[in-house]
């Protein structure tokens, strides 16, 4: 079976160099007990160990069958092991928390084979070695006697053509020494057994060669002879077969009482001479391990340290939820949040504004209502959806006029007026055309100015315009809504408008933008304006300056890029005057500043157009894209429930940085904590790796072993830190709706995008911390783990 020539193997301890084995050469046959004996160092455990593949060669050359055997490779020492070698150990080396049937199918479960099939075979083995009835109990609870006769059953189990046995009695006493000797002699009939022992004298009774080393070298080869010996009755009825001499005393000793005659026949045989048992070899397909045999293994013998379990188990479901609550936090979904607010409280209107960075020293932030381009941005969204709030204007029964509201009847009020589109007003509260003499009140409004359904029809007066009561309605609160006529009637009444952008304060910023001057036009004083960039001051306005006319102003662009649109709330007279305006004259006139006819007819456009207004609201039915368009175009719902939702998006850079500062943190503390106990965990279980791969076992396959235990642990984190992110999410919910009086609204939500993401890198880490452990397992060989 084997043929070796010429093997040597050199160990190098520093810069020495220590010859193990030295040029041997030995033929071995298919069956037969082959004892190894000789001194402790001479060589014995590394002439097996590289038969078995455990260890590699220095030179020389090593026959299987007549086939060359390159046993150096991982892969090739694994399907050499598979199919023809069974091992037994000193140390046993069984797995003390896998039971007896367990350890013994391991060599099984890597062979294609049925579950039929791994019974039958596991139950013909332990049945050799007289453990069948004890097959359900666990390793660990055995003798060292019965560790060995698992340890023999292990190895034969697969009907292999070889049998290594590395000093199996070395640590049993007498008679467990006697057992094993007995069973391996068994066993020698239809398989190769090489055994190496220290017991010359049961390897002189037992074996069939003995093979002698000191030093590395074979010093002697010798075949053995066994003597037969027949014991008779003189009566006849007792005839026994013994192979020692000590099994006549015991006879004797057991039969004192009979007379007997004691015949000893001696005869020379050779043990090759008897009848072979002959066994069925099949030869298997290699497979990998089931996941189910690798949860097993992993379950039951990885899983022994709860408290390092618990450790990474807390450590990491922290890191865990930091990941959930920062990509939360960073996939925050605003638009969700106030879309579900605005259908599940049943809004179908909005005023909106828009929060900048404020240029002014005195707050943080500006709170911008109308400009512009929310106007623009909002007629590209909603069109006939959007409307206005006009500043306020003032309602009463009689007419009466009045410079203070102090003054006032209890009946004259300050309300906010709205300009509807049309469709709005006719999808909202089925009216249509509303003519330029007609106002649409509240309810709330006509509650507080004591209005009701049978003053529909009589006359009131807005500010000076006498209009008409035309419906009372549902809506918001303290609105009188109005048709963009009556918006054009005022336009046309009011010929001095005040805005911001005093321009003889343009040495400052501030004062520039947040003095008001009045600008108006009069067909006297215009005459001595000829260019668009000349003005005349009034008379009050011009008081205390000297030599006013001819003297030039340099106005500021409040919309230039540096500002950030910290005044787009504001008339710019840039648009309108130019880089610079010159005074031409001083004059008596209402007003502060006079300019030409066509400059003040395009501020007036512009500013009944936008400027005029408080607000910017939207009416619509459905809410799916407008609220993302909102938010896109940098603007925000005007609801004061939705405050803590926007104090959310404005906080979520600053939150998302100490996050991220604790979560980095974090994830190096798990990452080192992870590898020391997975680290930890490889050496503590150095011989079950070893165990593993002597039995053939894939070193792909006892990664994933290991892999098990780690994914158990980032699965458990995380459905704990899942669960304390819900339980966290729904507390925040449930007191906000207690802060707001049960409004409908859940302010933050989990999102499932950010458990999706937060899962892969929870995963991503848990694998960086296992795939360095298990590098170092590479650089070990089977010798180095079962030392260990």
């Amino acid at each position: 079976m084997y043929e070796i020539k010429e093997l040597h193997k050199v160990y190098s301890q520093g810069e020495q160099q220590v010859t193990a084995l030295s040029d041997v050469n030995l033929k071995l046959d298919e069956t037969g007990f082959v004892a190894i004996v000789g001194e402790s160092g001479s060589g014995k455990t590394t002439l097996l160990n590289i038969l078995a593949g455990f260890d590699k060669t220095s030179c020389g050359t090593i026959y299987f069958q007549g086939n060359k055997l390159d046993i150096n490779g991982e892969n090739k020492h694994t399907s050499y092991y598979r199919d023809n070698v069974g091992f037994v150990f000193q140390e046993y080396n069984v797995i003390n928390e896998l039971t007896i049937e367990e350890n013994v199918e391991l060599p099984l479960n890597i062979l294609d084979i049925d579950e039929k099939e791994k019974k039958r075979l596991v139950h013909a083995s332990l049945e050799k070695v007289g453990l069948s009835e004890l097959k359900t109990k666990k390793v660990g609870d055995l003798s060292g006697g019965q560790k060995q006769r698992v340890a023999i059953a292990r190895a034969y189990v697969k009907n292999p053509k070889v049998i290594l046995a590395d000093e199996p009695t070395g640590n049993l006493d007498y008679d467990n020494s006697i057992r094993i000797f007995e069973m391996l002699s068994e066993l020698s009939k239809s398989v190769l057994i090489i055994m190496v022992t220290h017991n010359k004298q049961l390897a002189l009774s037992y074996a069939d060669r003995i093979i002698s080393l000191s030093d590395g070298k074979v010093v002697a080869d010798k075949e053995l002879r066994k003597e037969e010996v027949v014991l008779k009755l003189t009566n006849g009825q007792v005839e026994e077969y013994v192979e020692e001499y000590s099994q006549i005393i015991n006879f004797v000793r057991n039969n004192t009482g009979d007379k007997f005659e004691l015949i000893i026949e001696k005869s020379i045989t050779s043990k090759k001479n008897e009848i072979e048992e002959k066994i069925e070899r099949k030869h298997y397909r290699e497979r990998e391990l089931s996941f189910r045999e690798k949860f097993r293994i992993s379950n039951k013998v990885l899983a022994k340290r709860r408290i390092r379990q618990i450790i990474s188990i807390g450590i990491f479901a922290i890191t865990t939820l930091l990941l959930l609550v920062g990509f939360n936090l960073f996939f925050y979904d605003e638009d969700t949040v106030v879309k579900r607010y605005l259908e599940d409280n049943n809004k179908k209107e909005l005023f909106v504004f828009k929060k900048v960075a404020s240029l002014n020293g005195d707050s943080d932030e500006n709170e911008i209502y109308v400009s512009k381009d929310m106007k623009d941005s909002l007629n590209k969204i909603c069109q006939d959806g959007v409307f206005f709030e006009y500043r306020s204007a003032l309602l009463s029964k009689n007419g009466m006029l009045s410079s203070g509201i102090e003054e006032q009847d209890f009946s004259y009020v300050i309300a906010d007026v709205l300009v509807f589109s049309e469709a709005a007003l006719l999808d909202r509260y089925s009216i249509t055309e509303i003519k330029s003499n007609e106002i649409i009140i509240t309810e709330e409004l006509a509650k507080k100015i004591n209005i009701h359904r049978d003053s529909i029809g009589k006359e009131f007066y807005l500010d000076e315009q006498k209009v008409v009561l035309r419906e009372i309605v549902c809506g918001l609160e303290d609105a009188v809504f109005v048709s963009p006529e009556y918006i054009e009637i005022i336009k046309k009444m009011d010929n001095c408008i005040s805005i911001n952008g005093n321009f003889l304060m343009s040495k400052s910023l501030f004062e520039y933008a947040h003095n008001m001057i009045s600008i108006t036009t009069d067909e006297t004083v215009a005459k001595l304006i000829t260019e668009k960039s000349q003005v005349v001051l009034s008379t009050s306005f011009a008081e205390g300056m000297d030599d006013v006319i001819g003297k030039t102003f340099y106005l500021k662009d409040l919309y230039q890029d540096a500002y950030k649109d910290s005044f787009s709330e504001y008339m710019n007279l840039y648009d309108y005057l130019g880089t610079k305006v010159s005074v031409v004259g001083v004059a008596d006139f209402d007003g502060d500043v006079c300019v030409s006819e066509e400059v003040f007819t395009e501020i007036k456009n512009d500013y009944y157009d936008v400027f005029v207004y408080n607000k910017i609201g939207i009416y619509q039915e459905r809410w799916d894209d407008i609220v993302k368009s909102i938010h896109h175009n940098k603007m925000r719902v005007d609801d004061e429930k939705l405050n803590d939702v926007y104090d959310i998006v404005d906080m979520k850079p600053t939150l998302l940085k100490y996050i991220a500062l604790a979560l980095i943190l974090m994830i190096v503390l798990t990452v080192f904590i992870m590898i020391s106990i997975i680290g930890y965990s490889i050496e503590d279980n150095s011989r079950i790796i070893g165990i593993l791969k002597s039995l053939g076992i894939s070193t792909s396959d006892i990664k994933k072993i290991f892999i098990i235990q780690p994914i158990i642990i980032i699965a458990i984190s995380f459905v704990l830190a899942l669960v304390a992110l819900i339980v966290l999410v729904n507390y925040i919910n449930a007191e906000y709706m207690k802060q707001n009086a049960g409004v409908v609204l859940n302010i933050i939500h989990v999102n499932p995008i950010s458990v999706i993401v937060a899962l892969i890198l929870a995963f991503v880490i848990g694998t960086i911390t296992v795939i360095l452990p298990l590098k170092e397992m590479d650089k070990k060989t089977i010798v180095e783990t079962l030392r260990n």
